[in-house]
């Protein structure tokens, strides 16, 4: 198996966004998802990496080799484009185009055609003639072709971008066994996130050209290390206002506290995943402190979801108290799961990793830049901060003895909210704030379990073709004439 890395990599495509000092490793045998939204720079780093366009700078390490001035059909590396192309003829002579074009013995060559099918649950379909196949079955045959030369390592751009939204879940199950069984290296480039939730090991977040984040997926979806990173990986605002003593306060909203000594100061927010909240009775006494006033209630089945209006937004949540929707003139408040609210000083995202580093659950935020650790400002969050100090997250491999990671962030879900301070006031020590039994917080550290196991494959059919500032190529193709050709498409 083959490792790859990206080491100091800039460049753009043409028409495309530059891509700057970006910089990551993928295991070998690893699925890792680059993720970010349209214009974040996605394609042009997949062109980078492949060979298409040229570097400005940096490396592209395979196995530890260099190959950024290797010519693309010499990097073994297996490309499947968003709108890869099929050339005219059957299932079959798109597959053996690039054992052609990588020396492949004629006897070997419809072993490697049927297996590839095989992987991919096409099966049979040799014969068949391309311009029959719906865009998905295109999509795995493009799928197959990269895969029967036996890449050293495979580039998806979009896996799922042609999957109808029903199946795409069991979509990505099968690929994810089918990459891990080969196995294979591999990039996901996308900007559906559950694509990487679906199939990733790791998590690498891209905007404007840089990386804001990069990690195993538990610990970034965990951990994210800014406001921009959280939004972009579900979180919402819960509350954002001034903060006074332990409390961050919005009139309209509602107040929320966080535990004493976090290095929060003028304008903060807490962020909350949907995942982790619930809509229920003001008068239940489980609230975290911020209520909604409903401004829609739409069925999911038997619950429902709830558009509260909180201070100048509208925040989505689960009823779940009972199986009729609450009065819409009722006041909702919202419960929290204990230790996954995350918190953040108001103010500008700068990039962070997080390959070797413990997770920052709160962080002040700083420019995407080049730099790492030692270019952040004298105020970031350090060890020597007062905050309680976090330690590595505990891994299922490791000692069982080893301590549990200290939570910083705060949850009141399951208990009745303390009152918000006075102006001026002092908070008093108790209520709902008090640390859990034994002196760590509930829910402490990420849960690698937390995200729901995918279901087996399916056979996918589809038609063709409040206060407080807001802080390819497949391999052997003619990859010369295929870049000339890919040009005018939209690049992200």
């Amino acid at each position: 198996m083959t490792s790859l890395e990206v080491r100091g990599l800039s460049g753009r495509a043409a028409g495309g966004p530059r891509v700057r000092a970006l910089s990551f490793h993928v295991d070998s045998g690893q699925i890792a998802a680059v993720f970010g939204r349209p214009d974040a720079g996605k394609r042009a780093l997949l062109r980078l990496v492949c060979g298409l366009d040229r570097p400005e700078d940096g490396e592209v390490l395979v196995d530890g080799q260099n190959v950024a001035g290797v010519p693309p059909q010499r990097r073994r590396l297996g490309v499947v484009l968003r709108d890869a192309p099929m050339f005219p003829g059957t299932v079959r002579d798109n597959v053996v185009y690039g054992l052609k074009q990588h020396g492949w013995a004629k006897h070997d060559r419809e072993r490697r055609v049927a297996a590839a099918l095989e992987l991919v649950g096409m099966t049979g379909t040799e014969g068949e003639p391309v311009a029959s196949l719906n865009a998905d079955e295109r999509a795995r045959i493009a799928l197959a072709r990269a895969l029967a030369p036996e890449p050293v390592a495979l580039l998806l751009e979009a896996p799922t971008a042609h999957v109808d939204e029903v199946l795409k879940p069991d979509y990505r199950a099968r690929l994810r066994e089918v990459l891990h069984a080969i196995p294979v290296t591999t990039v996901i480039f996308t900007d559906d996130l559950r694509d990487a939730v679906g199939m990733a090991d790791d998590l690498h977040v891209l905007a404007d050209g840089a990386l804001l984040q990069s990690g195993p997926l538990s610990r970034v979806l965990a951990g994210p290390n800014a406001s921009r990173v959280a939004e972009m990986v579900g979180y919402v605002t819960l509350i954002r206002g001034d903060v006074d003593g332990d409390w961050i306060l919005e009139p309209g909203a509602g107040a929320i506290q966080f535990p004493a000594g976090f290095p929060l100061s003028g304008t903060a927010r807490a962020m909350a995943h949907p995942s982790a909240m619930l809509g229920v009775p003001e008068s239940s006494g489980l609230g975290s402190g911020v209520n909604g006033l409903i401004e829609r209630v739409r069925a999911t089945g038997p619950t429902y979801l709830l558009d509260l209006r909180v201070g100048d937004r509208l925040v989505e949540v689960r009823w779940e108290w009972d199986l009729a929707p609450p009065p819409s003139d009722e006041p909702i408040a919202i419960a929290v799961t204990p230790g996954t609210l995350r918190f953040f000083n108001d103010g500008p995202a700068r990039a962070r990793s997080d390959d070797h580093v413990s997770p920052p659950y709160l962080v002040d935020e700083y420019e995407p830049g080049d730099g790492g650790a030692e270019d952040e400002p004298e105020d970031a969050l350090h060890d020597e901060d007062p905050a309680p100090e976090a330690e590595e997250p505990h891994d299922a491999a490791s000692d069982e003895d080893e301590p549990a990671v200290p939570e910083m962030s705060w949850g009141l879900a399951l208990s009745p909210a303390p009152s918000p301070p006075r102006t001026g006031a002092a908070v008093e020590d108790g209520g709902a704030g008090e640390w859990a039994e034994g002196g760590e917080r509930e829910g402490s550290g990420a849960d690698d379990g937390s995200v729901a196991a995918l279901a087996p494959w399916l056979q996918v059919s589809r038609p063709v073709a409040g206060p407080g500032a807001d802080a390819g190529p497949q391999d052997g193709e003619d990859l010369g004439e295929l870049a000339e050709g890919h040009q005018g498409m939209p690049l992200d």
